[in-house]
């Protein structure tokens, strides 16, 4: 604006103030398009730039004004042409400006939103993978909670809790992991219900024996017919609890059979330990909210 008001002040000197004013209203109205062009880019990228239109549209009625002007004082019409031409351009350079910041603004916000969606990116992967690492650790777990000898120490903690979800019908049974006769033996875990399960609910801990598929069931006898021992064990050691099965004795039993599915229907002891006994014997079944369980089964003759 400074080069347009020394121009201003040589040119009028110079030549013919009509013709020097035509110039002046058409370099006015290349700045009033561009700016236009520009907002209109900016409402194309935003829709909440809808204030500066009406702006624009001032500055072009002012044109009109001085284009339709009809005063008989060529002088005075000059001049105040020459006013409204100036402060035109003024409000021009000020609407730039203001188009510029909404510009960086924009940008901002487009960059912004770019980084939040690969922060949010980044957040599903790590989830993933935190995801594959816990579903790892279990593994590991398991693995280092397998037994491949036929006896299974199940250490079951958090009792009171696991005790009344069974009680109130939230869990009512608990599963022991995988355990094994040999390392290409049969495949089976244990079950409990620590409030009862048939005859035994509300009056007695209930242990089950489940046979599962294994990765050897070809090359393995079938039906089933082990020893199976279940103990609870003293934490005094004086007086552990213990019952045991023959599968044998049940040859037709569908529990001892050759797993058709992933398991096959349970086969326990429903009364297995008075509740009575477990808590108010004064043994020490349960210790610092925790029980012990052994499920031993024989292993002889099988390879």
């Amino acid at each position: 604006m400074e080069r347009f008001g020394r121009e201003r002040a040589g040119r009028r000197a110079e030549g013919n103030g009509a013709d020097l004013l035509g110039d002046w209203i058409g370099e006015l109205l290349l700045a009033v398009q561009q700016l236009s062009d520009r907002v209109g880019a900016l409402e194309a990228r935003e829709s909440g730039i809808a204030g500066l239109r009406p702006q624009i549209d001032g500055i072009e009625r002012i044109i009109k004004e001085i284009l339709m002007g009809g005063t008989a004082d060529m002088e005075t019409r000059m001049d105040l042409a020459e006013q409204a031409v100036w402060s035109a351009f003024d409000e021009v350079e000020r609407l730039n400006h203001e188009v510029e910041w909404m510009e960086e603004e924009i940008n901002n916000k487009a960059r912004i939103a770019g980084l939040q969606s690969l922060i949010q990116a980044l957040e599903m992967k790590i989830a993933e993978q935190d995801a594959r690492l816990a579903q790892q650790a279990i593994r590991l777990k398991i693995l280092e909670d397998t037994s491949y000898n036929g006896e299974l120490l199940w250490k079951i903690s958090g009792m009171a809790q696991k005790r009344h979800d069974a009680i109130i019908g939230k869990i009512t049974a608990i599963d022991s992991v995988y355990f094994f006769t040999s390392r290409t033996g049969y495949k089976m875990r244990a079950q409990v219900y620590l409030n009862g399960y048939g005859r035994g609910e509300d009056t007695h801990i209930s242990v089950f024996f489940v046979m599962m598929k294994g990765e050897y069931d070809a090359i393995l006898p079938w039906p089933f017919r082990q020893k199976v021992t279940f103990a609870l064990l003293d934490q005094e050691r004086q007086e552990d609890v213990t019952d045991s099965f023959h599968a044998g004795a049940y040859p037709t039993s569908p529990s001892f059979a050759r797993p058709g599915g992933e398991e096959n229907l349970p086969c326990g002891t429903p009364d297995f330990v008075p509740l009575e006994q477990v808590y108010n014997s004064g043994r020490a079944y349960v210790r610092d909210d925790t029980m012990f369980l052994k499920i031993t089964v024989g292993t002889a003759g099988l390879i």
